[in-house]
């Protein structure tokens, strides 16, 4: 799942073809249009830290947050973009 917090529009839909053009899969796209987060980052359920790590490298560096509570939840990795992607994605 993609959370465009950035302020920015398309910001996550380009991340979005992005990502699943390097095979991965996006379930959800969604926007906070009262957000302008400075900072991506990609909140996980802890047993899926190694999954999250490899795709922060995806995400140009990307900050980690691991969620105990996202443990067994339909999206166990979602990503929240913030402005720092502007330059990167586009």
């Amino acid at each position: 799942k993609i959370v465009n917090q950035s302020g920015v529009s398309g910001l996550a839909a380009t991340l979005r073809l992005e990502l699943e053009g390097k095979g991965y899969e996006i379930t959800e796209l969604t926007n906070e249009l009262d957000s302008a987060e400075a900072n991506t980052v990609i909140v996980y359920a802890p047993e899926y830290a190694p999954e999250a790590l490899e795709l922060s490298g995806q995400v140009y560096g990307a900050l980690l947050s691991a969620y105990a509570e996202a443990s067994g939840s339909e999206t166990p990795i979602v990503i929240y973009v913030g402005q720092d992607l502007e330059n990167a994605v586009q």
